[in-house]
């Protein structure tokens, strides 16, 4: 008897241990581990008046846990006053602080629906690889520069792009700005050597060496740019196709596509009625077997640089012009010469192709190795 009621004592004692574990949810790993490592951030959402201290409060907490995380500052508002870090009473976001601590475990930062620009830099944000904010109109100079595992920007009504901006975030993959039709500025991409794809459709210019040296960009496409800085695009190695269109002109500087190796298609085309410019060297060092450059059906009359072809190692150079363009050197016929290998000014309502059979004149009598140059009119 004693027997069967020690039994039924366990028995109890194991149901009643049951019940227990069933009334406490079980414990999920990924979750526990959230936070442990770049590629793991916890999520952590703020939703205060973020003046400055509340703004240093923020990093305190995320130094304290040591834990990266995504932060989450879209529902936060600006307060009545406020001139350090977090957001001002105008709706400014600007990321110092008294402390620093704390910055280089944000991983993604999703700022404040209310803010409409950013005037700080994120230098201290070492392990920022995404950052997005639904109504930054402007940002300032060198504000992600040097940001090496910066990976995606969102910013869809950003205005423009300012000197250095971007500068050698060598993780930075794609960028899209498709409403913006402001400037690139100078550098503002430079040595991105990550970078496949700028989709900026609507800039209105693009300043010197705005993409220099982004090594991994495939192609461009701008519909409204009507200036191209010097060397703008220069040593971008896996460059195929730059396109413009649409814009009241366009002139373009020197050596825009200087070393661009891969570079196998130029398109432009204007409004009617307008002109280009080709600047002088502006395809040196270019080296595909076969290059097609196309003046599309908006301009009457064009200018070309000196030497465009300068040290270019590819084989064919194709030159499509509309029918009935202007197509004059800069300054002399003899200049055309070093343009194209051809002839002088030529009206090419009745042209017959040619093929000159040489490339442009380098240096003291020196010739590169493209072995035609043919001018086609369509």
């Amino acid at each position: 008897m004693k027997k069967n009621r020690l039994t039924l004592i366990a028995a109890a004692s194991l149901i009643m241990f049951a019940l227990i574990l069933g009334a406490c949810p079980p414990i999920d790993e990924e979750e526990s581990e959230n936070g442990n490592s770049i590629d793991n951030p916890a999520m952590k959402k703020v939703e205060v008046a973020l003046g400055n201290d509340k703004w240093t409060e923020v990093l305190e907490e995320i130094k304290e846990k040591n834990q990266y995380v995504i932060l989450d500052l879209s529902a936060c508002t600006a307060p009545a006053s406020n001139t350090g870090g977090g957001l001002t009473p105008d709706n400014k976001f600007n990321p110092i602080s008294d402390s620093e601590t704390g910055k280089d475990k944000i991983v993604r930062v999703i700022l404040p629906d209310a803010a409409v620009e950013i005037n700080g830099d994120f230098h201290y944000f070492k392990n920022l690889k995404s950052i997005s904010g639904k109504n930054i109109r402007t940002i300032i100079k060198n504000i992600f520069s040097n940001c090496s595992n910066l990976v995606s920007v969102e910013f869809p009504l950003l205005e423009g792009i300012p000197e250095e901006a971007f500068f050698m975030c060598t993780s930075l993959v794609t960028v899209e700005f498709y409403e913006m039709k402001g400037q690139i500025f100078k550098e503002a991409f430079m040595g991105c050597t990550s970078l496949e794809y700028a989709r900026i459709p609507n800039a209105s210019k693009i300043e010197e060496k705005a993409f220099s040296g982004c090594t991994s960009l495939k192609s461009v496409h701008f519909s409204n740019a009507t200036d191209v800085g010097t060397r703008a695009f220069s040593d971008c190695t896996s460059l195929k196709s730059a396109t413009f269109t649409n814009a009241a002109s366009f002139q373009s500087t020197d050596k825009v596509f200087g070393g661009c190796t891969s570079l196998e298609s130029v398109f432009i085309t204007t409004a009617a009625g307008s002109a280009f410019k080709l600047g002088d060297n502006i395809f040196e060092r270019t080296g595909s077997k076969k290059l097609t450059i196309t003046l599309g059906e908006g301009p009457d009359a064009g200018t070309v640089g000196t030497r465009m072809f300068d040290n270019a190692t590819g084989k064919t150079v194709v030159v499509k012009i509309k029918k009935g363009t202007w197509l004059s050197a800069t300054a002399t016929a003899a200049k055309m010469k070093d343009a194209f290998g051809g002839k002088g000014s030529i009206w090419l309502t009745a042209i017959a192709n040619f093929d000159a059979g040489v490339g442009t004149a380098s240096g003291a009598g020196a010739v590169t190795p493209i072995t035609g140059i043919t001018i086609q009119e369509y």
